[in-house]
């Protein structure tokens, strides 16, 4: 897989949403210095198309026109600030801005180059601000390219590598058709799927997909006489054959990933020599196209979780690490972390907790969206005159509560910088499946498809209850290296998938596969690879008790196998297999009937599986950074709680009691170095360390525990503190006030800053906002 170079600036990254288009030119100063006052060292913006290349072939990037459209001013003045600048020319943006910046000129005279749904007539916008365009319409290629080719030119002259302040430049933004939910929305423009007789783009890519059509035909159940007679699936139905479906659906991928080639390779023709990117959409459990992007980008991700639950906490987690896992000699990179929300307001905590995340992930870029609000300019705003009025920065350049929890996570970063999370267990991905879910894999496979994919998230959730961190690896990477590794299957798969997973197992891998074994191929014919290297010689799903690991469980939908061969772990019923083990090659395979809600059972399974940490009532990841540490530890219930944290490093074991409030979370230090000591582990987050001085937050009124390992006791002890001179540890127990309280001071000084608690953020107390809103816009 091809991984562009990484010119990236020294990192992290740290950057937010300020949109000069949206903000009066005698602001963009001050609200460049608000990011830079906040901890940040990047701001970001959009270039709308349509907002400078106002009639066609008629560009204002000097501000000419329009005040708001002096682009070469706002880029100097990042560059006077010292502070970098990320740069989105699109070509589309969204950004609730018209047409998504499509020039409107385009789409009157063109209306051509607008996709096509099943029936063929045009593809419904969702507003005005997301046209769906067929992207690789020629006409459209044409435009979009000399539009790139043009902005370029401006960026060029403000490059980072040149002396200038853009380090980065986004290619489009989002690519998808209509985001994914439906895969017969578009594009069935004739570009695209050929007409009277003439071969499409879908058709070119056949050809490259099968070498006849002979055998087009025989993956398809059809008996079609030539290429150019091959129709797209129009409708999912269950005598469709799979195949051809989850065909159609990754070629629109290819297609969008060779536009985003055609766009990248225009900036590159102007001279661009900065780190192309794109973006994702965040659509939880509903995964993107990394592969198919990755190959001439770096894809960067979405994080937009709008209500912080259990779910979507696991969502952002599996985001994370799928992105990590598709481009692991990329650097993982946030576009856009919510900090706001353009239709409705959200707390401060989204922000807080998501971007702790994104740290302890190893993210090397985080982007606030927006860092700053706006005024849309008339006509061309989606969401009346205020743009993201909640923003840290609102449109009118007042700083609230989100500015601060902003700046408080940029000190968090600079005191901890580049964490990478440390994993016990690897879960195995193959996108056809999502391919399966997006393309309606629920009609197909009715109940067993729905609660597989409902059961397999409970247990990785259980996986972040229980301290086992994972990381996601796509089947299409697997080496030996990669194990254990726990992979939910279905009975179909790709034959060459299953081959690696074979080939993985033979190298010395432990894999675990939930519920059944795969033993049909797209097509649902059978092939007997894996089954045969299991012994499985035929599955069958049934119900009762199964007995398991000492334990009784009655269960709806197991998997029960007849075997030749390996050894049986569990029973359905005191009878049927429902698990066994069988060893291929160098490697063990555990076949498991049935989908844990527990990480115990896996641990039981593999026994040589060892968790790093355990954590009761909260969600955790561990991390390590050159200096340390981090826990990362989360409270998303509504209510406080308290417990232990059970540390099992190479080189430290410790166990660590805590408190988090209600929606609370922080990222604490474990083994870090110190220039008088080392910091054993602390219930606070560290935001300062400096020669002597060491500075942590907490919430308002928590409790908690700083441990020091010292050459020597300080003279004299402070108050709460307790001296081992056995271990030669000094225990400092603190309970925070609001504002900064200085626990000790000589012979160094340690002081935790107590700030406010988290917002109690929740769905309920969002309706009720959005009802009395709109009571009071209704009868006032």
């Amino acid at each position: 897989m091809y991984t562009p170079p990484a010119r990236l600036p020294k990192l992290p990254l740290l950057s937010g949403e300020v949109h000069y288009f949206r903000i009066d030119p005698s602001e963009w100063r001050r609200r460049i210095l608000d990011a830079k006052e906040a901890g940040l060292n990047a701001v970001s913006t959009y270039i709308p198309w349509n907002w400078h290349e106002v009639e066609e072939g008629v560009f204002d990037f000097s501000g000419s026109m329009h005040p708001q459209r002096n682009l070469e001013l706002f880029l100097e003045i990042a560059e006077e600030e010292e502070i970098l600048v990320i740069a989105r020319p699109g070509p589309y943006i969204c950004a609730e801005w018209l047409y998504g910046g499509i020039p409107p000129w385009l789409l009157e005279r063109h209306p051509e180059v607008l996709a096509l749904n099943s029936s063929g007539k045009p593809t419904k916008f969702f507003s005005r601000k997301s046209p769906v365009i067929c992207y690789l319409h020629p006409t459209y290629v044409k435009f979009a390219e000399r539009w790139m080719r043009r902005v370029s030119e401006v960026i060029k002259r403000h490059e980072a590598s040149k002396g200038g302040c853009i380090p980065i430049v986004q290619v489009d933004n989002e690519s998808s058709y209509g985001f994914h939910f439906s895969p017969f929305d578009a594009d069935y423009n004739p570009v695209v799927v050929g007409k009277d007789g003439r071969e499409g783009l879908y058709q070119e890519w056949l050809k490259s997909k099968f070498p006849s059509i002979t055998q087009l035909n025989e993956a398809y159940g059809t008996r079609y006489v030539d290429f150019s007679e091959v129709e797209p699936p129009r409708a999912l139905e269950e005598k469709r054959n799979l195949k051809a479906v989850l065909d159609w659906i990754e070629f629109k991928e290819q297609m969008i990933a060779l536009f985003l080639k055609r766009m990248a390779n225009a900036v590159r023709s102007a001279g661009v020599d900065s780190l192309l990117v794109t973006n994702e959409f965040f659509i939880p459990f509903l995964y993107p196209p990394i592969q198919a992007k990755s190959q001439f980008l770096i894809d960067a991700v979405d994080l937009y979780p709008h209500y912080l639950d259990e779910e979507t906490f696991l969502a952002a987690t599996n985001y994370l690490e799928l992105f990590r896992g598709y481009q692991p000699e990329a650097p993982l990179l946030v576009a856009e972390l919510q900090s706001g929300w353009f239709s409705y307001k959200t707390s401060k905590n989204t922000p807080h907790v998501l971007s702790r995340l994104a740290h302890v992930k190893g993210a090397r870029m985080v982007n606030f969206y927006m860092f700053s609000g706006g005024i849309n300019p008339g006509g061309f705003g989606t969401t009346g005159k205020l743009y993201f009025s909640d923003a840290p920065v609102s449109p009118r350049g007042k700083k609230n509560d989100k500015y601060y929890t902003v700046k408080l996570f940029a000190s968090a970063v600079r005191a901890s910088p580049l964490m990478n999370p440390i994993h016990e267990i690897h879960v195995a991905y193959c996108h056809r499946y999502t391919l399966a879910e997006i393309a309606g894999g629920r009609v197909v496979f009715g109940r067993k498809y729905r609660t597989s994919h409902a059961s397999f998230r409970r247990l990785l959730l259980s996986f972040l209850k229980n301290g086992l961190s994972y990381s996601i690896i796509p089947i299409e990477l697997l080496d030996q290296h990669n194990s254990p590794l726990i992979f939910y299957a279905f009975d179909f798969l790709p034959e060459e998938k299953a081959e690696r997973l074979i080939r993985y197992v033979e190298n010395g891998g432990v894999l675990v596969l939930t519920p059944q074994a795969p033993i049909l191929d797209e097509g649902k014919r059978l092939f007997n690879s894996l089954a045969g290297a299991l012994g499985v010689t035929s599955q069958s799903v049934r119900s009762g008790v199964v007995s398991f690991a000492g334990r009784r469980e009655k269960m709806s939908s197991v998997t029960v196998f007849k075997i030749d061969g390996g050894e049986p772990l569990a029973f359905l019923n005191g009878k049927h297999v429902c698990c066994f083990k069988a060893h291929i090659g160098k490697g063990v395979a555990i076949q498991l009937g049935f989908t844990p809600g527990e990480a115990s059972l896996i641990t039981w399974l593999i026994p040589s599986l060892k968790p790093a940490y355990k954590a009761n009532r909260v969600l955790a990841c561990l991390s390590k950074g050159e200096e340390g540490y981090g826990l990362f530890v989360c409270n998303l219930e509504r209510r406080g709680v308290e417990g232990i944290v059970l540390l099992s490093l190479p080189d430290f074991e410790s166990t660590i009691s805590f408190s988090l409030p209600g929606r609370g979370c922080a990222i604490w230090p474990i083994k870090r170095k110190l220039k008088f000591g080392e910091l054993l582990y602390a219930t606070a987050e560290l935001i300062e360390v400096e020669e002597d001085n060491l500075v942590f937050w907490s919430y308002e009124g928590s409790r908690g525990e700083v441990k020091l390992k010292l050459s020597g006791p300080p003279s004299p002890l402070p108050e709460g503190a307790y001296w081992d001179a056995k271990s030669r540890t000094l225990n400092i127990r603190f309970h925070t006030k609001t504002g900064e309280n200085t626990v000790m001071k000589d012979p160094f000084r340690l002081a935790i800053i107590g700030v406010k608690r988290p917002e109690l953020e929740g769905v309920r107390e969002r309706v009720t906002a959005v009802v009395s809103s709109f009571r009071v816009g209704r009868f006032k």
